[in-house]
């Protein structure tokens, strides 16, 4: 599972070579992929039977995905792995548990009226959140003036400071 997740995780970067049509780069690193696998399998399964297998997939697709993140981040010159998308993804699973335990610690049974309030506690939770990150950047601030300009709510203070 964690060759997954951390596959998962890089798995923008299949894409981005996909966009600049280096699809052969992706075959080759599938190949590799393959290749690390079946040797590491051979190796490992007979020592450490299923575990193995498992841990030999696991590091052949954590390789894949280095790989083409790697690649992509060599063609594009752009990092990916910015600080901004781990705020966003703290933000984002911290307004989960906390309203997940906070639900369950004021309302021991789930009914229509819990999750209508966990959904709108976890959008506040999450917008505080990334407030208190400093995730929005000077291109939200488009976002926040169309809303502004449509409902009046002036969020500019709250979130940059300044109007």
């Amino acid at each position: 599972s964690t060759g997954l997740f951390i596959g998962y995780g890089l798995s923008s970067s299949q894409d981005v070579l996909l966009i600049y049509k280096k699809t052969k780069l992706i075959f080759i690193n599938t190949i590799i992929m393959a290749v690390i696998n079946l040797i590491l399998n051979i190796y490992l399964i007979p020592i450490y039977g299923i575990i193995g297998a498992a841990f030999a997939t696991s590091f052949a697709f954590i390789t894949r995905s280095v790989l083409l993140f790697v690649e992509a981040k060599v063609i594009t010159k752009i990092n990916p792995l910015s600080l901004k998308y781990f705020n966003i993804s703290f933000s984002f699973l911290t307004a989960v548990l906390f309203v997940k335990y906070t639900t369950m610690l004021i309302f021991p049974e789930t009914n229509t009226f819990v999750l209508i309030f966990g959904s709108c506690l976890l959008v506040v939770t999450y917008f505080l959140l990334l407030i208190f990150t400093k995730t929005f950047d000077e291109e939200d601030k488009i976002i926040f003036k169309i809303i502004k300009e449509k409902t009046g709510l002036d969020f500019s203070k709250l979130i940059f400071g300044k109007s």
